[in-house]
Protein backbone atom coordinates (compact mmCIF):
# COMPACT_ATOMS: atom_id res chain seq x y z
CA UNK A 1 0.00 0.00 0.00
CA UNK A 2 0.98 3.58 -0.54
CA UNK A 3 1.34 6.26 2.17
CA UNK A 4 -0.32 9.45 1.00
CA UNK A 5 -0.04 12.92 2.47
CA UNK A 6 -3.41 14.49 1.71
CA UNK A 7 -1.90 17.20 -0.45
CA UNK A 8 -2.82 18.53 -3.87
CA UNK A 9 0.11 20.37 -5.48
CA UNK A 10 2.37 19.34 -8.30
CA UNK A 11 5.35 17.18 -7.41
CA UNK A 12 8.03 19.22 -5.65
CA UNK A 13 9.80 19.41 -2.31
CA UNK A 14 8.88 21.58 0.63
CA UNK A 15 11.25 23.55 2.84
CA UNK A 16 12.44 20.42 4.64
CA UNK A 17 13.17 18.53 1.44
CA UNK A 18 10.17 16.23 1.89
CA UNK A 19 8.81 15.28 -1.51
CA UNK A 20 5.05 15.49 -1.98
CA UNK A 21 3.57 13.66 -4.94
CA UNK A 22 0.78 15.03 -7.14
CA UNK A 23 -2.53 13.20 -7.18
CA UNK A 24 -6.19 14.21 -7.54
CA UNK A 25 -7.93 15.32 -4.35
CA UNK A 26 -11.32 15.35 -2.51
CA UNK A 27 -13.41 14.42 0.59
CA UNK A 28 -14.55 10.79 0.27
CA UNK A 29 -18.18 10.01 1.10
CA UNK A 30 -19.27 13.62 1.64
CA UNK A 31 -21.51 16.22 0.06
CA UNK A 32 -21.15 19.73 -1.31
CA UNK A 33 -21.42 22.79 0.94
CA UNK A 34 -22.94 26.06 -0.33
CA UNK A 35 -21.53 28.30 2.41
CA UNK A 36 -18.07 27.90 3.97
CA UNK A 37 -17.81 28.18 7.79
CA UNK A 38 -16.55 31.59 8.92
CA UNK A 39 -13.37 30.13 10.41
CA UNK A 40 -12.39 28.12 7.31
CA UNK A 41 -9.84 29.59 4.94
CA UNK A 42 -8.07 28.36 1.84
CA UNK A 43 -4.29 28.43 1.44
CA UNK A 44 -3.55 29.56 -2.10
CA UNK A 45 -0.47 30.19 -4.21
CA UNK A 46 -0.39 33.50 -6.11
CA UNK A 47 0.71 34.00 -9.70
CA UNK A 48 3.26 36.49 -11.00
CA UNK A 49 0.63 39.25 -10.78
CA UNK A 50 -0.01 38.50 -7.10
CA UNK A 51 -3.46 37.02 -7.81
CA UNK A 52 -4.75 33.79 -6.18
CA UNK A 53 -3.95 31.04 -8.63
CA UNK A 54 -4.09 27.59 -7.01
CA UNK A 55 -5.89 26.34 -3.90
CA UNK A 56 -3.66 23.83 -2.15
CA UNK A 57 -4.75 23.34 1.47
CA UNK A 58 -7.26 24.22 4.16
CA UNK A 59 -6.60 26.82 6.87
CA UNK A 60 -8.38 27.20 10.24
CA UNK A 61 -8.72 30.57 11.97
CA UNK A 62 -8.17 29.97 15.71
CA UNK A 63 -7.84 33.59 16.86
CA UNK A 64 -8.38 36.98 15.19
CA UNK A 65 -4.75 37.07 14.05
CA UNK A 66 -3.62 33.40 13.95
CA UNK A 67 -4.56 30.44 11.76
CA UNK A 68 -3.23 26.88 11.58
CA UNK A 69 -2.65 24.45 8.73
CA UNK A 70 -0.61 21.34 7.99
CA UNK A 71 3.17 21.85 7.93
CA UNK A 72 3.54 19.84 4.73
CA UNK A 73 1.49 22.50 2.93
CA UNK A 74 4.24 25.08 3.51
CA UNK A 75 7.31 25.41 1.33
CA UNK A 76 10.50 27.38 1.62
CA UNK A 77 9.34 30.55 -0.14
CA UNK A 78 6.43 31.65 2.07
CA UNK A 79 5.94 34.85 0.04
CA UNK A 80 3.93 32.88 -2.53
CA UNK A 81 1.07 32.21 -0.09
CA UNK A 82 -2.17 33.99 0.61
CA UNK A 83 -5.09 32.94 2.82
CA UNK A 84 -8.55 33.46 1.36
CA UNK A 85 -11.66 33.42 3.54
CA UNK A 86 -15.24 32.99 2.37
CA UNK A 87 -14.40 30.39 -0.27
CA UNK A 88 -17.10 27.79 -0.97
CA UNK A 89 -15.97 27.06 -4.53
CA UNK A 90 -12.66 27.22 -6.34
CA UNK A 91 -14.43 29.62 -8.67
CA UNK A 92 -14.76 32.07 -5.74
CA UNK A 93 -11.03 32.73 -5.52
CA UNK A 94 -10.85 35.82 -7.73
CA UNK A 95 -14.21 37.17 -6.59
CA UNK A 96 -15.72 39.08 -3.68
CA UNK A 97 -16.94 38.72 -0.95
CA UNK A 98 -13.83 36.64 -0.32
CA UNK A 99 -11.14 38.24 1.86
CA UNK A 100 -7.52 37.77 0.83
CA UNK A 101 -4.90 37.97 3.57
CA UNK A 102 -1.14 38.25 3.11
CA UNK A 103 0.46 36.43 6.08
CA UNK A 104 2.99 38.40 8.12
CA UNK A 105 4.79 35.17 8.98
CA UNK A 106 4.38 31.40 8.70
CA UNK A 107 6.04 29.07 11.21
CA UNK A 108 6.41 25.31 10.80
CA UNK A 109 6.62 23.25 13.99
CA UNK A 110 10.33 22.79 14.83
CA UNK A 111 9.93 19.00 15.18
CA UNK A 112 8.06 18.47 11.90
CA UNK A 113 9.52 15.52 10.01
CA UNK A 114 8.80 12.65 7.65
CA UNK A 115 10.44 9.47 9.01
CA UNK A 116 9.16 7.40 6.07
CA UNK A 117 7.69 8.27 2.64
CA UNK A 118 4.27 9.87 3.15
CA UNK A 119 4.39 9.59 6.97
CA UNK A 120 4.31 12.91 8.82
CA UNK A 121 5.05 13.82 12.44
CA UNK A 122 4.26 17.17 14.13
CA UNK A 123 2.47 18.17 10.93
CA UNK A 124 1.30 21.65 11.92
CA UNK A 125 2.15 25.25 11.07
CA UNK A 126 0.88 28.61 12.34
CA UNK A 127 0.04 31.52 10.06
CA UNK A 128 0.22 34.93 11.74
CA UNK A 129 -1.61 37.88 10.20
CA UNK A 130 -0.43 41.47 10.43
CA UNK A 131 -3.92 42.74 11.20
CA UNK A 132 -6.69 41.04 13.11
CA UNK A 133 -9.35 39.31 11.02
CA UNK A 134 -12.59 40.92 12.15
CA UNK A 135 -14.93 39.82 9.36
CA UNK A 136 -14.67 36.13 10.20
CA UNK A 137 -15.13 34.33 13.52
CA UNK A 138 -12.40 32.00 14.86
CA UNK A 139 -13.16 28.48 16.01
CA UNK A 140 -12.19 27.22 19.46
CA UNK A 141 -9.65 24.44 19.95
CA UNK A 142 -11.18 21.47 21.77
CA UNK A 143 -10.16 20.88 25.39
CA UNK A 144 -10.68 17.09 25.24
CA UNK A 145 -10.79 14.44 22.53
CA UNK A 146 -14.13 13.27 21.09
CA UNK A 147 -14.19 9.61 22.05
CA UNK A 148 -15.06 7.61 25.16
CA UNK A 149 -17.34 9.66 27.43
CA UNK A 150 -16.84 12.67 25.13
CA UNK A 151 -17.84 10.77 21.98
CA UNK A 152 -19.73 12.80 19.38
CA UNK A 153 -20.26 13.13 15.64
CA UNK A 154 -17.49 15.01 13.87
CA UNK A 155 -17.07 16.57 10.43
CA UNK A 156 -14.32 17.22 7.95
CA UNK A 157 -14.30 20.00 5.37
CA UNK A 158 -12.15 20.24 2.26
CA UNK A 159 -11.73 20.79 -1.43
CA UNK A 160 -10.08 17.38 -1.95
CA UNK A 161 -10.81 14.21 -3.90
CA UNK A 162 -14.19 12.49 -3.50
CA UNK A 163 -13.30 9.05 -4.86
CA UNK A 164 -11.80 6.00 -3.19
CA UNK A 165 -8.42 4.46 -3.87
CA UNK A 166 -7.88 0.86 -4.93
CA UNK A 167 -4.95 -0.86 -3.20
CA UNK A 168 -3.65 2.55 -2.20
CA UNK A 169 -3.86 4.06 -5.71
CA UNK A 170 -6.34 6.80 -6.60
CA UNK A 171 -8.13 6.91 -9.92
CA UNK A 172 -7.60 10.03 -12.01
CA UNK A 173 -10.23 12.73 -12.12
CA UNK A 174 -10.82 16.46 -11.94
CA UNK A 175 -10.74 18.32 -8.65
CA UNK A 176 -14.21 19.20 -7.36
CA UNK A 177 -15.04 22.88 -7.68
CA UNK A 178 -17.17 22.98 -4.54
CA UNK A 179 -16.23 22.66 -0.86
CA UNK A 180 -17.31 19.29 0.57
CA UNK A 181 -18.01 18.00 4.07
CA UNK A 182 -18.54 14.55 5.56
CA UNK A 183 -19.53 13.12 8.94
CA UNK A 184 -17.18 10.56 10.47
CA UNK A 185 -16.06 8.85 13.64
CA UNK A 186 -12.95 9.65 15.68
CA UNK A 187 -11.32 6.47 16.93
CA UNK A 188 -9.55 6.04 20.26
CA UNK A 189 -5.79 5.71 20.38
CA UNK A 190 -6.20 1.99 21.08
CA UNK A 191 -8.29 1.51 17.91
CA UNK A 192 -5.92 3.69 15.90
CA UNK A 193 -2.96 1.54 16.93
CA UNK A 194 -4.92 -1.57 16.02
CA UNK A 195 -5.77 -0.23 12.54
CA UNK A 196 -2.14 0.67 11.94
CA UNK A 197 -0.65 -2.35 13.72
CA UNK A 198 1.97 -2.75 10.99
CA UNK A 199 2.96 0.90 11.31
CA UNK A 200 2.80 1.56 15.06
CA UNK A 201 6.22 3.21 15.00
CA UNK A 202 4.68 5.92 12.79
CA UNK A 203 1.31 6.45 14.49
CA UNK A 204 1.83 8.33 17.75
CA UNK A 205 -1.13 8.45 20.14
CA UNK A 206 -0.15 11.86 21.50
CA UNK A 207 0.29 13.77 18.26
CA UNK A 208 -2.06 11.81 15.99
CA UNK A 209 -5.78 11.05 15.76
CA UNK A 210 -7.51 8.51 13.52
CA UNK A 211 -10.88 9.37 11.98
CA UNK A 212 -13.07 7.96 9.23
CA UNK A 213 -15.18 4.82 9.03
CA UNK A 214 -14.32 1.17 9.49
CA UNK A 215 -15.59 0.22 6.03
CA UNK A 216 -13.81 3.13 4.35
CA UNK A 217 -16.97 4.86 3.16
CA UNK A 218 -15.91 8.22 4.66
CA UNK A 219 -12.40 9.63 4.61
CA UNK A 220 -10.21 12.62 3.84
CA UNK A 221 -8.08 12.42 0.73
CA UNK A 222 -5.49 14.22 -1.37
CA UNK A 223 -6.11 17.96 -1.42
CA UNK A 224 -7.77 18.02 2.00
CA UNK A 225 -4.44 18.65 3.78
CA UNK A 226 -4.63 21.20 6.58
CA UNK A 227 -8.43 21.07 6.56
CA UNK A 228 -10.25 20.77 9.89
CA UNK A 229 -11.68 17.87 11.83
CA UNK A 230 -14.47 19.60 13.75
CA UNK A 231 -16.49 18.12 16.60
CA UNK A 232 -19.46 20.22 17.66
CA UNK A 233 -18.20 23.79 17.63
CA UNK A 234 -14.52 23.01 18.23
CA UNK A 235 -11.59 21.99 16.03
CA UNK A 236 -9.93 18.74 17.06
CA UNK A 237 -7.59 17.82 14.20
CA UNK A 238 -5.91 18.75 10.93
CA UNK A 239 -5.97 16.47 7.90
CA UNK A 240 -2.42 15.08 7.65
CA UNK A 241 -1.78 11.67 6.02
CA UNK A 242 -3.07 8.13 5.50
CA UNK A 243 -2.77 4.95 3.46
CA UNK A 244 -4.80 5.43 0.31
CA UNK A 245 -8.25 7.03 0.58
CA UNK A 246 -11.40 5.29 1.76
CA UNK A 247 -9.58 2.02 2.46
CA UNK A 248 -11.37 -0.36 4.88
CA UNK A 249 -9.77 -0.47 8.35
CA UNK A 250 -7.35 2.34 7.46
CA UNK A 251 -8.90 5.63 8.60
CA UNK A 252 -7.17 8.93 7.92
CA UNK A 253 -4.45 10.16 10.29
CA UNK A 254 -4.92 13.68 11.66
CA UNK A 255 -2.72 16.06 13.63
CA UNK A 256 -4.06 16.27 17.20
CA UNK A 257 -4.40 20.06 17.58
CA UNK A 258 -4.91 19.90 21.36
CA UNK A 259 -1.41 18.49 21.79
CA UNK A 260 0.05 21.63 20.20
CA UNK A 261 -2.06 24.16 22.08
CA UNK A 262 0.84 25.58 24.08
CA UNK A 263 2.99 25.94 20.94
CA UNK A 264 0.14 27.71 19.13
CA UNK A 265 -0.32 30.01 22.13
CA UNK A 266 3.38 30.89 22.23
CA UNK A 267 3.30 31.89 18.57
CA UNK A 268 0.06 33.79 19.06
CA UNK A 269 1.56 36.31 21.46
CA UNK A 270 3.53 38.48 19.04
CA UNK A 271 1.81 41.43 17.41
CA UNK A 272 3.65 41.53 14.09
CA UNK A 273 2.63 45.12 13.48
CA UNK A 274 4.07 46.58 16.69
CA UNK A 275 6.47 43.85 17.75
CA UNK A 276 4.88 43.98 21.21
CA UNK A 277 3.89 40.75 22.93
CA UNK A 278 0.17 40.19 23.31
CA UNK A 279 -1.29 37.59 25.60
CA UNK A 280 -4.11 35.32 24.45
CA UNK A 281 -6.52 34.65 27.30
CA UNK A 282 -8.30 31.55 28.51
CA UNK A 283 -5.75 28.97 27.36
CA UNK A 284 -4.22 26.37 29.66
CA UNK A 285 -2.95 22.82 29.94
CA UNK A 286 -6.06 21.81 31.86
CA UNK A 287 -7.47 18.35 31.36
CA UNK A 288 -11.03 17.70 32.38
CA UNK A 289 -11.24 17.78 36.18
CA UNK A 290 -14.05 16.01 38.03
CA UNK A 291 -14.73 15.16 41.66
CA UNK A 292 -12.24 17.77 42.93
CA UNK A 293 -9.14 16.12 41.51
CA UNK A 294 -5.79 17.79 42.27
CA UNK A 295 -4.71 20.22 39.57
CA UNK A 296 -1.24 19.93 38.06
CA UNK A 297 1.27 22.78 37.88
CA UNK A 298 0.48 25.09 34.92
CA UNK A 299 -3.09 23.77 34.77
CA UNK A 300 -4.71 27.11 35.65
CA UNK A 301 -2.19 29.84 34.78
CA UNK A 302 -4.58 32.63 35.81
CA UNK A 303 -5.20 31.44 39.39
CA UNK A 304 -3.82 33.75 42.08
CA UNK A 305 -3.20 33.10 45.77
CA UNK A 306 -3.56 36.33 47.75
CA UNK A 307 -1.64 36.53 51.02
CA UNK A 308 -1.66 39.21 53.72
CA UNK A 309 0.99 39.85 56.36
CA UNK A 310 0.28 40.08 60.05
CA UNK A 311 1.96 42.51 62.46
CA UNK A 312 4.99 40.23 62.67
CA UNK A 313 5.45 40.21 58.91
CA UNK A 314 4.22 36.64 58.38
CA UNK A 315 2.07 36.09 55.30
CA UNK A 316 -0.96 33.83 55.20
CA UNK A 317 -3.55 33.14 52.51
CA UNK A 318 -6.67 35.26 52.72
CA UNK A 319 -8.28 34.75 49.30
CA UNK A 320 -7.93 33.62 45.73
CA UNK A 321 -7.96 35.81 42.65
CA UNK A 322 -7.97 35.66 38.86
CA UNK A 323 -5.45 37.17 36.47
CA UNK A 324 -7.42 39.08 33.77
CA UNK A 325 -4.49 40.80 32.07
CA UNK A 326 -0.73 40.63 32.37
CA UNK A 327 -0.91 43.24 35.14
CA UNK A 328 -4.49 43.06 36.47
CA UNK A 329 -6.18 40.74 38.98
CA UNK A 330 -9.79 40.57 40.14
CA UNK A 331 -10.88 39.23 43.51
CA UNK A 332 -13.61 39.61 46.11
CA UNK A 333 -13.95 42.97 47.86
CA UNK A 334 -14.46 41.37 51.26
CA UNK A 335 -10.84 40.16 51.04
CA UNK A 336 -9.63 43.77 51.25
CA UNK A 337 -12.31 46.00 52.76
CA UNK A 338 -12.23 46.05 56.56
CA UNK A 339 -13.11 48.58 59.25
CA UNK A 340 -9.66 50.16 59.07
CA UNK A 341 -9.82 51.03 55.37
CA UNK A 342 -12.30 52.66 53.06
CA UNK A 343 -14.45 51.00 50.41
CA UNK A 344 -15.25 52.50 47.06
CA UNK A 345 -12.78 53.99 44.63
CA UNK A 346 -10.43 55.27 47.32
CA UNK A 347 -7.17 53.36 47.24
CA UNK A 348 -6.80 50.47 49.67
CA UNK A 349 -3.38 50.04 51.34
CA UNK A 350 -1.31 47.58 49.29
CA UNK A 351 1.86 47.13 51.33
CA UNK A 352 0.65 44.09 53.27
CA UNK A 353 -0.51 42.06 50.24
CA UNK A 354 1.35 39.62 48.03
CA UNK A 355 0.07 37.76 44.97
CA UNK A 356 1.37 34.29 44.04
CA UNK A 357 0.89 32.45 40.73
CA UNK A 358 2.07 29.15 39.24
CA UNK A 359 2.41 26.98 42.33
CA UNK A 360 1.37 23.45 43.19
CA UNK A 361 0.75 23.81 46.92
CA UNK A 362 0.23 26.85 49.11
CA UNK A 363 2.56 25.17 51.61
CA UNK A 364 5.45 25.65 49.19
CA UNK A 365 5.51 28.96 47.34
CA UNK A 366 9.28 29.02 46.83
CA UNK A 367 8.97 28.52 43.05
CA UNK A 368 5.79 30.56 42.59
CA UNK A 369 5.72 33.81 40.64
CA UNK A 370 5.39 36.70 43.07
CA UNK A 371 3.70 40.01 42.31
CA UNK A 372 2.88 43.11 44.34
CA UNK A 373 0.17 45.70 43.83
CA UNK A 374 0.41 49.26 42.59
CA UNK A 375 -3.14 49.89 43.72
CA UNK A 376 -6.31 48.07 44.82
CA UNK A 377 -9.76 49.47 44.04
CA UNK A 378 -13.07 47.98 45.11
CA UNK A 379 -16.58 48.42 43.83
CA UNK A 380 -18.11 51.69 45.16
CA UNK A 381 -21.34 49.93 46.17
CA UNK A 382 -19.77 46.98 47.97
CA UNK A 383 -21.68 46.20 51.15
CA UNK A 384 -22.05 43.37 53.64
CA UNK A 385 -25.54 42.85 55.00
CA UNK A 386 -27.40 40.12 56.84
CA UNK A 387 -29.06 39.10 53.57
CA UNK A 388 -25.75 38.76 51.78
CA UNK A 389 -22.76 40.49 50.22
CA UNK A 390 -23.30 42.86 47.30
CA UNK A 391 -20.96 44.11 44.54
CA UNK A 392 -18.23 41.93 46.02
CA UNK A 393 -15.38 42.66 43.62
CA UNK A 394 -12.02 44.47 43.54
CA UNK A 395 -9.53 45.24 40.78
CA UNK A 396 -5.82 45.04 41.56
CA UNK A 397 -3.19 46.63 39.32
CA UNK A 398 0.24 45.02 39.64
CA UNK A 399 3.44 47.04 39.83
CA UNK A 400 4.98 44.98 37.01
CA UNK A 401 3.40 42.98 34.20
CA UNK A 402 3.73 39.21 34.51
CA UNK A 403 5.27 37.11 31.71
CA UNK A 404 2.76 35.67 29.26
CA UNK A 405 3.52 31.96 28.88
CA UNK A 406 2.28 28.58 30.03
CA UNK A 407 2.95 29.50 33.67
CA UNK A 408 1.02 32.79 33.85
CA UNK A 409 -1.71 33.70 31.40
CA UNK A 410 -4.93 35.69 31.92
CA UNK A 411 -8.44 34.29 31.97
CA UNK A 412 -10.93 35.76 29.50
CA UNK A 413 -13.52 38.28 30.64
CA UNK A 414 -17.01 37.94 29.12
CA UNK A 415 -17.83 40.48 26.42
CA UNK A 416 -21.55 40.50 27.21
CA UNK A 417 -23.94 39.21 29.84
CA UNK A 418 -24.95 35.63 28.93
CA UNK A 419 -28.63 34.79 28.56
CA UNK A 420 -28.36 31.63 30.67
CA UNK A 421 -29.11 31.97 34.37
CA UNK A 422 -25.81 30.38 35.33
CA UNK A 423 -22.64 29.98 33.30
CA UNK A 424 -19.55 28.44 34.85
CA UNK A 425 -21.08 28.76 38.32
CA UNK A 426 -21.36 32.56 38.15
CA UNK A 427 -24.70 34.33 38.10
CA UNK A 428 -25.71 36.88 35.47
CA UNK A 429 -25.77 39.55 38.19
CA UNK A 430 -22.15 38.91 39.13
CA UNK A 431 -20.93 38.82 35.52
CA UNK A 432 -22.78 41.97 34.51
CA UNK A 433 -21.51 43.72 37.64
CA UNK A 434 -17.95 42.65 36.81
CA UNK A 435 -18.25 43.91 33.23
CA UNK A 436 -19.69 47.26 34.28
CA UNK A 437 -17.07 47.66 37.01
CA UNK A 438 -14.13 46.91 34.73
CA UNK A 439 -15.51 49.19 32.03
CA UNK A 440 -15.94 51.95 34.62
CA UNK A 441 -12.27 51.61 35.54
CA UNK A 442 -11.16 51.56 31.90
CA UNK A 443 -10.04 55.18 32.02
CA UNK A 444 -7.68 54.37 34.89
CA UNK A 445 -6.38 51.17 33.29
Amino acid sequence: MKFTPFFGLLYFANGLGIEIESIETRVVGGYAVDLAPSWLGALVVVNSRGEPDQLICGVILVSPHVAITAAHCIFEDTSIYRVVFGVSSRDDLPKSPTKIENPASIKIHPDYESPAPGVLLNDIAVIIFKEKIVEYTPIRIAKFLPYGENSQQCQIFGWGATGKSTNGVLSNGDLPRQLHTATLEVFSNEHCQRFYSEYTSFVNGDIHLCAGSVNGSVDACRGDSGSPLVCGTEVVGLVSWGIGCGEPNLPGVYTNVLYYLEWINDNEMVNTDTGIAECACGLSRADRITNSQKAKTDTWPWFVLIAKSDEAGNYRQVCGGTLVGTNFIISAAHCFVFEENVSGYNFIPTQRYRFYLNFYSKRDLSNARLATAEWIKCHPRFSQQKRGIYNDICLIKLKKSLPCDSKTRPACLPTKTPSEKKVGGLSDLFRSTLIRFVMRLASVI
